[in-house]
């Protein structure tokens, strides 16, 4: 069984990060710019009066997807020993993924929305069980949303101790990132990434 420990995979994750520091930091203050820019403009934050207010806000939630997919996927291109690119985060605007993407989005949010309004615990495993089904879109060569959530529930099989605690972690990088404001949170974020970017990555492996 592939080591997905948070000793092995921190380890990891910070040496990649270092190896690929300027790029990442880029691509990630690139990235909470635009969604922030996308944010601000989107009306549906205030209220939708018109028409108009309904299309822009569907076109800034298209927009927020592709660059999600095209973040991840960067971080993807790193964990494989590929130099993440800018050009990653505008590239995947294929409708069947952002079809797909939104289609499998809902339904984890409902899942793990009744999880957590049943004892909590259902939806944290929910959660944990059906993480890497992004990941695992992104690699499909025909898009199907339900494959990518049986495959993510599949490859976290026997891990669920160690993929909690390694989220876990994600969480407080990012709270300390929080707290050491903007330059910490360009660290932060795609630090917590690439460590669960590499547990996907050993587990899709290990199905293989």
């Amino acid at each position: 069984m592939k080591d997905i420990s948070v000793s092995n995979i921190f380890g990891k994750a910070w040496e990649l990060f270092k190896e690929n520091l300027s790029d990442l930091i880029t691509i990630t203050f690139l990235y909470l710019v635009l969604i922030a820019i996308i944010y601000a403009i989107d009306p549906s934050n205030e209220k939708v009066d018109s028409a108009f207010d309904l299309i822009l806000s569907i076109i800034c939630g298209i927009a927020q997807m592709i660059l999600t997919l095209g973040f991840y996927k960067s971080i993807l291109h790193t964990v494989d020993g590929d130099k993440p690119r800018i050009e990653t985060l505008f590239n995947n605007r294929k409708p069947t993924l952002i079809l797909h993407y939104i289609l499998g989005s809902v339904l984890i949010g409902v899942g793990v929305l009744l999880g957590l309004i049943f004892f909590i615990i259902p939806g944290i495993y929910l959660a944990i069980r059906l993480q890497f089904y992004t990941y695992v879109l992104l690699e499909q060569e025909k898009c199907d949303c339900m494959k990518a959530l049986s495959t993510s529930w599949a490859m976290t099989e026997g891990h669920i101790i160690n993929l909690f605690t390694l989220g876990l972690l994600s969480f407080l990088v990012v709270i300390a990132g929080v707290i050491a404001f903007l330059i910490g949170i360009l660290a932060a974020i795609p630090i917590s990434i690439i460590m669960l970017a590499l547990a996907y990555r050993i587990l899709s492996v290990e199905m293989q």
